[in-house]
């Protein structure tokens, strides 16, 4: 008992009223009283819920150095996307009760096999369109809008397969002038249509014949003047688009989803 109250830095805490703890001093006693009889399976069941910002980005430091110090295994329920990458090794994404990916935490971010999948990781989905050519170490996917794309295959593709594609927001750089240099294989004329502050940075939404977004800091933004109206390019390397190949007739009538 002592050796957790220490490791935890909640000692202090011994003679307190529990009534009296704050939100980050109540989660530390919850888990020391889970500590304390030496369990194989621990269940965290979104442990910072309802903690204040700075409360929590406190808490989630020193819970991860617990973690790495437990023998348990952990199983981190958790809606918060920035939690799943930090605390976890494997990923389980589940959707209306049910399972629909698994795999270790940066393959199912990267590349989520479902438009749920997606949605649920973060990714964006940018655009459908049909493979037109394709290779072992390139494809090109032809959007409505007319524009192309080169994508690295991530399956078996092809020429004619109809496919979404998705694209995290941290993979796509904006600028505005066109990089002579750039080692992305797509680089995107666009505009700006609109920009939200949220959790610290920008969210850039992207007009490029399809919808795009990027994340930017406020100084970096400030740095290259964006905001709506402006003309930027967006660059993505072929490696950062997902693929997912869009189920035929039967497929979506209950004969099965095959997906990449």
């Amino acid at each position: 008992m002592d050796s957790v109250l220490k490791f935890l830095g909640i000692r202090n805490l011994l003679d307190h009223d529990i009534r009296t703890l704050s939100g980050g001093e109540s989660r530390k006693v919850a888990l020391a009283m889970a500590m304390v009889t030496d369990p194989e399976l621990l269940l965290l069941d979104e442990p910072t819920a309802f903690l204040d910002v700075r409360t929590k980005a406190r808490f989630d430091d020193e819970l991860l150095e617990v973690l790495k110090s437990m023998e348990a295994t952990v199983i981190y329920v958790t809606h918060d996307r920035g939690e799943a990458l930090s605390f976890g090794e494997k990923l389980v994404l589940m959707h209306k009760g049910k399972v629909i990916q698994q795999g270790p935490v940066e393959e199912v971010f990267n590349f989520p096999a479902s438009i749920e999948a997606a949605n649920l990781t973060g990714s964006f989905v940018v655009a459908s369109g049909v493979i037109s050519k394709v290779n072992e170490e390139i494809a090109e996917v032809s959007l409505s809008s007319g524009a192309s794309v080169l994508v690295t295959p991530n399956g078996y593709l092809k020429v004619g397969d109809r496919v979404n594609l998705t694209i995290r927001p941290d993979t796509i750089v904006i600028s505005t002038k066109k990089e002579k240099f750039s080692s992305a294989k797509n680089v995107f004329k666009a505009r700006v249509k609109r920009v939200r502050r949220i959790d610290g940075v920008l969210e850039v939404f992207i007009d490029a014949g399809f919808p795009l977004k990027s994340f930017l800091t406020v100084e970096s933004a400030r740095n290259l003047g964006i905001e709506p109206g402006i003309e930027v390019y967006a660059s993505v390397k072929a490696t950062s688009i997902n693929l997912i190949k869009t189920p035929e007739r039967s497929e979506r009538n209950g004969f099965g989803r095959k997906m990449l």
